[in-house]
């Protein structure tokens, strides 16, 4: 059994509480002395809870870089987005996306970062729930999350109708 005895030992435990949004630890600890009140605790479980503190941390941290494009090309294309998808409503496949970004890494000299996927990855942790991409007849549609899958279908129908006269596109 160990004691808490240093200042920094009960700042650690106190914030590893914090960030694990520990609710049953936390109305015990947080705001309190722990020096003062002699709390004792196993050094397997102080070592195991801070360390999982510190994974929950990283992570955060991780996703948080992830959801912040960082180089100009994917904060273009992000605003392109933004503009295209969100506010003018108008849906985008995919690919043309990843074409203009593309071409937007080429005009500023900025190397590309991933494929068409990672940059749908990108793009859904940057808006959050504000966009959708979706498959539908072999491509994939970013999207607002206001419009449907109906919308999808009254503009590809007629393209996909002169390609291939045969598919019958579905209804909903």
């Amino acid at each position: 059994m160990g004691r808490c005895e240093t200042i920094q030992a009960g700042l650690s435990i106190q914030n590893a509480t914090k960030t694990l949004h520990d609710s049953k630890l936390m109305p015990k600890i947080v705001d309190t002395d722990l020096i003062a009140t002699e709390a004792h605790y196993h050094h397997l479980c102080k070592s195991a809870y801070l360390l999982s503190a510190n994974r929950v941390s990283q992570k955060d941290t991780r996703e948080t870089k992830r959801e912040t494009p960082s180089d100009t090309s994917l904060l273009d294309i992000c605003a392109y987005t933004e503009q295209s998808v969100i506010t003018d409503n108008r849906p985008e496949r995919l690919n043309s996306v990843y074409e203009r970004y593309l071409d937007i890494c080429s005009a500023s000299a900025e190397t590309r970062r991933g494929s068409a996927f990672s940059l749908s990855r990108t793009l859904m942790s940057h808006f959050k729930e504000r966009i959708k991409i979706q498959s539908l007849l072999l491509s994939a549609y970013v999207y607002c999350h206001l419009m449907s899958l109906l919308h999808f279908v009254s503009i590809d129908r007629l393209k996909w109708f002169h390609i291939f006269p045969t598919v019958r596109c579905f209804h909903l």
